[in-house]
């Protein structure tokens, strides 16, 4: 069964924390944790690569203390591995690059669906037409800020042209994008369909950094004329 296992890559040893031992291990701790597919609970749905804990129940899982935890959560965060959303009485883990850690299993799921039936194929084709028109259209499809981002990093052609434009490298891009879904869940926007998201991202970067962003300069400072 598939949420049996991880897939795990070698490169994983060139990781930054890898020699890091409480922050590899919550790292890994996470990626086993987290649904291989959509899950309810508790009258919500849990996404795939993202799983419900507290920072009591991980210091309980892994025997460490609660402030190596948060000094290990806060480390994960800031190199754009996880995000996390507070709750009353729990927290809401997502692994940003979940589907990037796990390929095999989703090509294994693929590979699966396309031995079914002529009918079949030609449902699921009907079905994947009509999502990638919602999601042109930007009309029917809406993802929490995790997911977002997590589709927004995989867009190589918008993630190269924003860096290129704005001067800036692709984790400070990442590092830009984590303290835009803060901003979002703090002010309790925290659901986006894609086109306004990025929308709202550039406008949010822009008007925080003070940058122009027709030229994707910082704006020149007028001078008081006599």
């Amino acid at each position: 069964m598939h949420e049996s296992f991880i897939t795990l890559s070698r490169k994983i040893l060139s990781w930054e924390w890898y020699t890091d031992s409480n922050t590899m291990r919550l790292f890994i701790h996470c990626l086993i944790k987290a649904n291989w597919k959509d899950k309810d609970w508790r009258g919500i749905v849990i996404k795939r690569g993202s799983f419900v804990t507290s920072q009591e129940g991980i210091s309980n899982e892994l025997d460490l203390s609660r402030k190596q935890i948060i000094t290990s959560l806060k480390k994960l965060k800031k190199t754009g591995e996880i995000v996390t959303k507070g709750y009353n009485k729990f927290t809401l883990v997502t692994i940003v690059k979940y589907d990037d850690y796990q390929k095999m299993i989703k090509q294994e799921g693929q590979q699966r669906d396309n031995k079914g039936t002529t009918n079949g194929q030609q449902r699921d084709t009907t079905n994947n037409n009509n999502n990638n028109n919602n999601e042109t259209n930007n009309n029917l499809i809406y993802r929490g800020v995790a997911e977002n981002l997590e589709e927004v990093m995989k867009n190589r052609q918008y993630v190269e042209f924003v860096t290129k434009k704005f001067n800036m490298s692709e984790q400070k891009l990442m590092e830009y994008y984590l303290q835009f879904n803060e901003h979002l869940e703090n002010t309790l926007d925290t659901v986006k369909n894609m086109k306004d998201y990025v929308s709202h991202f550039l406008n949010w970067y822009c008007h925080k950094y003070k940058i122009d962003k027709s030229t994707g300069r910082p704006k020149l400072r007028r001078k008081n004329s006599l």
